[in-house]
């Protein structure tokens, strides 16, 4: 589920430029088995994100439905990526850069310290080969994923690509862009 097309990288292979926006379905239901929160970067809305989550455990309790939620992004920043953390069920963090390459390894250490409290959490690193030299030691708390950039970035069989009604453009606590 799309959530925001602002983001403070600029990736020439970015997924979102082969998208139209105002093309992609809004949301219209919430019976899924599993949701991935994405962006353009939904880190860069932390609140919003948390509140989203709430919102759609609220509808699934409403409805019976139990669905899990994720968040892919490329902020590794500790404060937002673990505030978020704490409502989603797992996190696919992708480094862009050596900045967050570097609040990586703080948020790592983090997790470790406090790794009983994230043990039921999902941790997923997509790992492009120009970071593999700025990773700490311990990831092993995180599935490793080798990744590379694709072009036109096929939507994967099953998955159904949504988005947001209105999508996140500002944030009070916005420090990316």
């Amino acid at each position: 589920m799309l959530v925001t097309e602002k983001c403070p990288n600029k990736c020439p292979l970015c997924c979102n430029k082969q998208f139209n926006m105002n093309d992609i379905p809004v949301v219209d239901r919430w019976n899924y088995e599993e949701v991935m929160i994405t962006g353009g970067e939904p880190l860069a809305f932390p609140r919003k994100v948390r509140k989203l989550i709430r919102a759609i455990r609220h509808l699934n309790k409403l409805s019976g439905v139990g669905c899990k939620i994720y968040v892919y992004t490329s902020i590794a920043n500790s404060h937002e990526f673990l505030d978020v953390l704490e409502e989603a069920d797992g996190m696919v963090l992708a480094i862009h850069n050596i900045r967050e390459a570097r609040n990586f390894k703080k948020t790592n250490m983090l997790l470790l310290q406090k790794h009983w409290e994230y043990k039921d959490k999902s941790l997923r690193l997509k790992l492009f080969d120009e970071w593999k030299d700025f990773m700490p030691e311990n990831l092993s708390l995180w599935d490793v994923r080798p990744t590379e950039w694709i072009t036109d970035c096929p939507l994967p069989d099953g998955e159904d690509f949504r988005r947001v009604s209105e999508l996140f453009v500002t944030d009070s606590n916005n420090s990316y862009f």
